[in-house]
């Protein structure tokens, strides 16, 4: 009896190994080795059952940070490159341009899973910001699409559909050889406070346009409430027609829309265009740039938006401005003073006496000051401010006067043949 347990156990310890055994062989041809990569089979498992749009955050962190035991492909580095059209496949990513010292070790090269990390689609982020190939913008909608997000603040910066047909009307009334029509509509949907900051951009660059013909060129179209014919009488000069005319203007900006090289040069009964101010000024601190309206004076608001208020200013051209340094420049309405518009002005600096003479080229202000008078609660204390032209054309667009607004000494020569002393009002909004 004995010898037969004894047997029986040692057929079942015989059993026992060969399983064993049996067990080995199959684990190890299976490769669940580490060796055989960085990724095990049920993380595999988990990220191919997961969906691309979960992962986002999870790659986009990968292409930011790259993690040092598996090196980012060279097209997701953050290096410069020329901008390429396609988007390669991640075969052609993971071999394209590498140095033999960049190559992937098989831990690295395994594990298919790591594939759609790779893959452009799958982090939308990247997608995006790439630059294409192709000449022309891609199509608009496929941004939006791309994106939730992004669709709401697409539609959040359209301006309203009245907006756009007023511009759609005023593009048509330009296209049909109608400037004033144009211009007309085209100032309504400017003041409109449904209209983007994009969209003003857009339509004040078209208004500029037009007022180069309406405005600025000896022509006078008909319906222009601005301009007009005059016939020279006997007697006359440049300043008598502007004086007796009542135009509140420069007569210096007659010379210029008739292009006059000699304005002493007058004959009886010649045709000129004469332009009807006054001109106003608003001037955005925050945008560096002073709007030239004609007509009324613009009404603003307390956040520095003009008002739209039955019989509205008409909007002439922009110009970029230059503004005291650490935001000193004075916010408030000022009125151009009388008697302080002064071509080639003599100036002394009051922070260090150093004084400057007319026609010093090295005079800080320039050629042209047109002197400012506080008008209301803000600025009626101050005294000394002024807009004036510049000899660092470079401090056009920041802050870097004493707090008067300086010019381009080609825009503020234009600036003073529009402003009139005594008349022309300058905001000075945030």
């Amino acid at each position: 009896m004995r010898r037969r347990r004894r047997r029986k156990q040692i057929r079942l310890l015989a059993l026992l190994a060969i399983a064993l055994g049996v067990a080995g062989v199959v684990w190890i041809s299976t490769g669940r080795s580490s060796d055989a990569g960085g990724v095990e089979p049920a993380t595999i498992a988990a990220e191919r059952e997961t969906e691309p749009e979960t992962r986002v955050a999870a790659a986009t962190s990968q292409a930011e940070t790259p993690r040092p035991s598996r090196p980012l492909p060279e097209a997701d580095r953050p290096v410069s490159r020329p901008s390429t059209t396609r988007t390669p496949d991640p075969a052609s990513v993971v071999t394209m341009g590498r140095s033999p010292a960049a190559e992937p070790t098989p831990r690295q090269t395994a594990p298919a899973a790591s594939e759609p990390e790779r893959r452009p689609e799958q982090r939308p982020q990247q997608q995006s910001s790439r630059p294409t190939e192709r000449s022309e913008p891609a199509p608009a909608q496929s941004t939006i699409a791309a994106s939730p997000e992004r669709s709401t603040r697409t539609t959040a910066t359209t301006s309203a559909a009245p907006v756009r047909e007023m511009i759609r009307q005023a593009a048509d009334m330009a296209a049909r050889n109608r400037p004033v029509q144009a211009r007309e509509i085209y100032n309504r949907a400017l003041l409109d406070q449904r209209t983007t900051h994009s969209d003003r951009a857009m339509i004040r660059e078209r208004m500029a346009e037009l007022n180069e013909t309406l405005i600025f060129s000896p022509t006078v179209v008909d319906g222009d409430a601005f301009t007009e014919r005059y016939r020279v009488q006997s007697g006359d000069t440049l300043v008598r027609i502007v004086n007796r005319q009542k135009l509140a203007i420069d007569w210096r900006l007659l010379q210029r829309v008739n292009r006059m090289d000699n304005p002493s040069r007058l004959r009886v009964d010649q045709s000129l265009k004469i332009v009807r101010g006054p001109f106003h000024a608003v001037v955005s601190k925050s945008e560096f740039r002073m709007d030239v309206y004609a007509g009324p004076v613009p009404e603003v608001d307390a956040r520095g938006r003009i008002v739209n208020s039955g019989h509205a200013p008409t909007f002439i051209r922009s110009f970029p401005v230059g503004l005291g340094e650490y935001g000193s420049t004075p916010v408030g309405a000022w009125l151009v003073r009388p008697n302080n518009k002064v071509i080639n002005p003599a100036w002394t600096n009051p922070r260090t006496n150093e004084s400057f003479a007319a026609n010093d080229p090295n005079n800080p202000i320039g050629d042209r000051w047109i002197g400012l008078d506080g008008i209301d609660e803000n600025t009626r204390s101050l005294s000394g401010y002024g807009i004036h032209g510049t000899i660092e054309p470079d401090s056009i667009g920041r802050e870097m006067s004493m707090g008067c607004i300086r010019l381009l000494d080609g825009d503020v020569e234009l600036i003073y043949e529009l402003l009139a002393e005594g008349e022309s009002i300058v905001h000075v909004v945030p």
